[in-house]
């Protein structure tokens, strides 16, 4: 996952939702709701404005304290952020979303962080760069929305989630509807899984929520 920050919270939207596009989970702060927003769950930070932090030094050191080791990109020719160990990386203002998610993904890959856009567990892998979900060998026929939905649960595993964090990191604030679009996905999910594998993918605990039925090898081939 990928937290956006900008004073103007409509900003960090918008280029969320270019990330979100491209099949990267992502969500969008002001620089005071990143502080209760960041965990250990994102892979990266993006400040898209940060000469509009007052102290940047004093914030910074605060989201850090919450996420120690995510890396905090910042939109900026200004390499002094970086010299001064203010940030880890500047990314170029005017560039592309697809350019910009290239230059986080290869700095985490060279640092051996943890890549955004990387969703795999168990065989089962639905990374933003794929042309289709797998498991294994196996084609997975998951739409844009379902494969979105296990990303979060393939980031979020071992946790059970419920039905309206997946509903937050899946869907825009202004197309999100009701929590019960969740439990028809997993129905359907579950259904193309067995198709293929004879099994379900994700268990539903009632009065908890979601997550996935993880198996540590593929299953032995009957002969």
């Amino acid at each position: 996952m990928i937290l956006i920050i900008d004073n103007r919270k409509r900003a960090a939207r918008n280029l969320a939702d270019m990330f979100s596009y491209m099949g990267f989970l992502c969500a969008a702060a002001t620089p005071s709701e990143a502080l209760s927003t960041v965990s250990t769950l994102y892979r990266a930070i993006i400040v898209t404005s940060p000469t509009a932090l007052i102290d940047k030094a004093d914030y910074l050191r605060r989201l850090r304290s919450y996420a120690p080791d995510i890396p905090i990109f910042a939109m900026t020719d200004d390499e002094s952020l970086v010299s001064e160990e203010l940030f880890d990386c500047t990314l170029d203002k005017n560039a592309f979303a697809a350019k910009l998610a290239e230059r986080v993904m290869d700095y985490c890959d060279s640092r051996a962080l943890d890549i955004p856009g990387h969703y795999s567990l168990a065989g089962l892998d639905v990374s933003a760069d794929l042309n289709c979900a797998m498991y294994f060998d196996k084609v997975l026929p998951f739409t844009k929305t379902e494969c979105m939905i296990l990303r979060y649960l393939v980031r979020s595993y071992p946790r059970t989630v419920n039905a309206e964090s997946i509903l937050h990191a899946v869907y825009r604030p202004s197309k999100m509807p009701d929590v019960a679009n969740i439990r028809t996905h997993v129905s359907i999910i579950n259904k193309k899984f067995r198709q293929v594998t004879g099994r379900s993918l994700i268990q539903q605990s009632f009065g908890e929520g979601y997550k996935l039925l993880a198996v540590e090898k593929e299953p032995a081939l009957s002969v």
